[in-house]
């Protein structure tokens, strides 16, 4: 198995602030590092793919990148209505899906001059055996790259295998980063060496795991929230606790 770069980043919310330390480091070792196309996967569903994708797109925006927004996922396409986006059928194929992509409105709070355009999983899986010939596939990439600085894909689980789905480690291998997302505390061993194991059959390197700890908060994050349930009666001395707690670096020590 080729070596894994782990980073933790805990997931609390359906959206992942771009500010986040923890996607900070995503951030400055793939995009950053000049890496233009990135594929996000997983083992299994369920594990935070889309919230990591969302995010990491928000923030190369955020940098002044021209960044493009794919969901590859077809089985379960999540952006579109993670992003209020409506789905339509891809039928572009000769324009690369172009009158399909959208371009979402820059937020307030958004430093830079990039643009966020995203393309949402199709309503239907119009075409997914086109693109799973890798020439096209390739093609589709770099025409996209052409437009874009940054091309975010977004794929299926690589443990999921359907008709309709065009096999994660085929997207990876087109791309010049990938990321395996993990749930930690439920995802299991041997479906990470699986995972990992349909990669390295397409030669492909990881460029880092990302582990979502929802499931395995830190010991500080436990005490935090144990903070709150006496923050009725003791607010002065809670909040004292909580910032005590939030610079120890013994208890924010990742296991």
């Amino acid at each position: 198995m080729n070596a894994i770069e782990a980073m933790t980043v805990t997931e609390q919310r359906a959206e992942l602030p771009i500010h986040y330390a923890e996607l900070e480091s995503i951030y400055s070792q793939t995009i950053d590092r000049g890496v233009r196309s990135l594929a996000i996967t997983s083992c299994n569903g369920g594990e935070g793919t889309t919230t990591l994708a969302c995010a990491l797109a928000k923030r190369a925006q955020a940098g002044g990148h021209r960044t493009l927004l794919i969901d590859m996922n077809f089985c379960r396409p999540a952006i579109g209505p993670e992003l209020g986006i409506e789905q339509k059928p891809w039928r572009s194929l000769d324009r690369h899906f172009s009158d399909e992509i959208e371009l979402t409105p820059t937020q307030a709070d958004y430093q830079g001059e990039g643009c966020l355009a995203v393309l949402p999983g199709p309503a239907t899986p119009t075409g997914s055996l086109l693109l799973r010939e890798k020439q096209y596939l390739d093609r589709c990439i770099q025409a996209w790259l052409a437009e874009y600085e940054v091309v975010i894909i977004d794929t299926s689980p690589l443990n999921a295998i359907n008709r309709h789905n065009i096999p994660a480690e085929r997207i990876a291998a087109e791309c010049d980063g990938v990321l395996l997302t993990v749930r930690a505390g439920v995802t299991l061993q041997s479906q990470v060496v699986s995972a990992v194991a349909r990669l390295e059959a397409m030669d492909v390197q990881l460029s880092g795991c990302v582990f979502n700890d929802i499931e395995n908060p830190s010991l500080a994050e436990e005490l935090i929230r144990e903070t709150h349930r006496l923050q009725r009666w003791l607010p002065g001395l809670m909040s004292w606790l909580r910032q005590r707690v939030q610079r120890s670096a013994l208890l924010n020590m990742g296991l």
